[in-house]
């Protein structure tokens, strides 16, 4: 279905976005490639798909709040090359 590797992220670009938790996406693909206090992105998922889609979910410039708590709603950004990043995360979270 999908795996996790960080070195496919460079080049991708804001495409969507999904509300949701951290315990959800880590539930789903795993532990985030990054996790911790940023610059501009504390969490940071990058995703390749079966069928060569890759999407990215990160938050952005939460500068104050920190990490998201694992429970905590929270919209986060897809990145991709394509809108279909946006609808294959979805799917993988149940959301489309």
């Amino acid at each position: 279905m999908f795996k996790l590797d960080n070195s496919l992220g460079n080049g991708t670009s804001l495409k969507g976005y999904v509300t949701t938790t951290l315990a959800k996406l880590i539930d789903t693909f795993g532990q985030p490639e990054y996790y911790g206090e940023g610059d501009k992105v504390t969490v940071d998922f990058s995703i390749l798909f079966d069928n060569g889609v890759v999407a990215t979910i990160y938050d952005w410039k939460r500068y104050e709040m920190g990490t998201p708590a694992l429970d905590e709603v929270f919209q986060y950004n897809i990145g991709g090359h394509s809108l279909q990043a946006v609808i294959l995360v979805k799917q993988a979270l149940g959301q489309g």
